[in-house]
């Protein structure tokens, strides 16, 4: 596969229109045909305290590219952002990338991710809490295997922070067992003032 040299470049702004002084995530995903990009992990460079950015090879072909695109946001906590096609600020750009061919681009990023956090409580089948168990977050949007992490207290009880507006499972951790839980409902991706609680039951092993 033949493979140009620095090809794409260009530089991430902020809101106000200047450099990015926070190192982001930019990344490139092969365009398809008469559809919108496909979720999955994209090729990606971080862009430098400047704002700039490069990628040092790409195969020759048309992209996608944007901030952030599908990853998880506890690295770099903002939205996505596609660079957009002109006049139709809702629609990604093809970006066509060849040897003669070399392409700047000015990035954006999106809004950033706030911040909230996951309330709830761990406890056994009985209903008693499970003091000290080990809570796991993970961002079902991006696949991370591993975002943040609590203990719960003598309670049972237990707050991991969180971003709002995405989809996360959570998993309790404790040497009597393990609980798991899937996708967590809508109702339970809530701002933490909307004081939703997660339970998490936890079997207790046999015999016990």
């Amino acid at each position: 596969m033949s493979v140009v040299r620095t090809p794409l470049d260009g530089v991430v702004r902020d809101a106000a229109g200047q450099p990015l002084t926070e190192s982001v995530r930019v990344g490139v995903i092969p365009a398809t045909r008469g559809g919108p990009p496909l979720r999955g992990p994209s090729t990606y460079v971080i862009s430098d305290r400047d704002g700039t950015w490069r990628f040092e090879g790409l195969p020759p072909g048309r992209y996608y590219v944007g901030t952030n695109l599908f990853e998880s946001p506890d690295d770099t906590p903002y939205r996505p952002y596609w660079h957009a096609t002109a006049g139709r600020p809702a629609e990604p750009a093809v970006v066509a990338v060849s040897h003669d061919r070399p392409v700047h681009l000015e990035l954006r990023i999106g809004p950033r991710f706030e911040r909230t956090s996951l309330r709830g409580v761990v406890v056994d089948d009985a209903g008693a809490p499970v003091v000290h168990a080990s809570v796991v977050l993970t961002d079902a949007d991006s696949g991370r295997d591993y975002l943040f992490a609590a203990f719960a207290g003598e309670d049972g009880r237990f707050s991991v922070p969180a971003f709002r507006g995405r989809r996360y499972r959570i998993a309790a951790l404790a040497p009597v067992g393990t609980a798991a839980g899937g996708p967590l409902p809508q109702s339970a991706r809530q701002d933490a003032a909307e004081d939703s609680e997660i339970r998490i039951v936890m079997p207790r092993p046999a015999g016990r």
